[in-house]
């Protein structure tokens, strides 16, 4: 399950780099939400990271696991610190598309040409009422 957190902690972006300088690690540039049945849902690609460069995710997919780890045991900030890695190493994301399970294996990259001051490679929010 989810953790409980405050809905002010979530409802604004966290401010955060998409690439570590100091460990060379890169996040897939995600945006995700928590949908009203408490699923951790894709709401955006961030422009030039991996999720959006190499295809496989799409707006509105459902996290199930990544790497093996069911998203449902996490917090969404640990579930953006499972995101990010080594550059150039694989991430495996099983989701679930349309009642469909689905296994997406993504390489992680830097976005090209984007500044290391973006917003986190994992923003999040809950639904919308």
């Amino acid at each position: 399950m989810i953790a409980n957190e405050s809905l002010d902690t979530y409802s604004s972006s966290l401010r955060r780099s998409l690439v570590d300088v100091n460990s060379h690690k890169v996040g897939l540039g995600l945006v995700l939400r928590v949908n009203n049945d408490g699923e951790i849902v894709i709401k955006e690609l961030i422009h030039g990271y991996a999720a959006q460069r190499q295809g496989g995710l799409r707006e509105g997919d459902v996290l199930v696991t990544i790497d093996g780890h069911k998203v449902q045991d996490y917090n969404l900030e640990e579930i953006k610190n499972l995101t990010f890695g080594e550059e150039g190493s694989l991430v495996t994301i099983d989701i679930r598309r349309d009642g469909t399970d689905q296994k997406v294996t993504l390489q992680r990259i830097s976005g090209a040409g984007q500044s290391n001051t973006l917003m986190s490679s994992v923003r999040s929010s809950y639904a919308e009422s």
